[in-house]
């Protein structure tokens, strides 16, 4: 009478491993390696053969294999560094019309009047002259200047339009009214931006922007001032009269 397998005894059965050969005892029918390494060493020889076609070499030799034709093609083949070529960009000259009568207009000037003679003409007032060159020569660069902001606290405006009040009052001006090249020049700019605040005296801020025309005679009298009076900031200035 046959003897009863126990109720949970797995029967162990002999089997050759299908990549090392050797024999060992396999719990399941479905096992066919001696171990989780051989297993995978078998699935790596698999690819090696697909991606190398030669079946009699071991996953080991594959390795070597590609290794020394790696090698072998790095000695052969020489490295070379490509240096990047700097190109200069070329810059096109633009022809500017703005420039163009910029400066056909100051060559206009120059034969009409002279700051610098003008200054040599009349030396008994010299003092006054250059009192009015220098803070003349800081508004116009001021007003260059806010002209391409977007805008401008209205008590800026205020401030700058002052200067220009203080410099039509003063006891300077009035000594060489007759004869200075910008006193109506300081008039005008003084009114236009008298108008400016009282169309924007309700605002906190004002946009200024200068026509064409006046920016151009702008830069001209800016031009013509360098010459004769130094830079100087508007903070560094004083615009009441002093005692002359």
């Amino acid at each position: 009478m046959k003897k009863k397998k126990p109720i949970g005894e797995t029967v162990k059965m002999k089997k050759t491993c299908a990549y090392c050969n050797k024999e060992f005892e396999a719990r399941r029918v479905d096992k066919h390696f001696c171990s989780a390494s051989c297993r995978q060493l078998n699935h790596l020889q698999k690819k090696a053969i697909t991606l190398f076609g030669n079946e009699n070499k071991t996953i080991e030799d594959t390795a070597l294999v590609t290794v020394h034709q790696t090698t072998s093609a790095i000695m052969e083949e020489p490295v070379v560094i490509k240096k990047e070529k700097t190109v200069e960009k070329q810059y096109k000259e633009i022809q500017s019309r703005f420039v163009d009568d910029v400066i056909s207009q100051l060559k206009r000037r120059s034969i009409e009047i002279s700051i610098q003679e003008y200054v040599e003409n009349n030396k008994a007032y010299a003092k006054s002259i250059s009192w009015i060159n220098v803070r003349l020569r800081c508004l116009i660069e001021i007003l260059l200047l806010i002209s391409e902001r977007k805008s401008l606290p209205l008590a800026d405006l205020v401030e700058i339009t002052n200067a220009f009040t203080l410099l039509l009052k003063s006891e300077h001006l009035k000594k060489i009214s007759e004869h200075y090249p910008y006193h109506k020049l300081i008039k005008d700019l003084r009114d236009k931006l008298k108008h400016i605040y009282l169309e924007n005296e309700d605002s906190d801020f004002v946009q200024i922007k200068l026509v064409r025309r006046v920016k151009i005679d702008l830069i001209i009298y800016r031009c013509e001032l360098r010459s004769v009076a130094s830079k100087v900031k508007f903070s560094e200035l004083n615009f009441k009269t002093k005692e002359i």
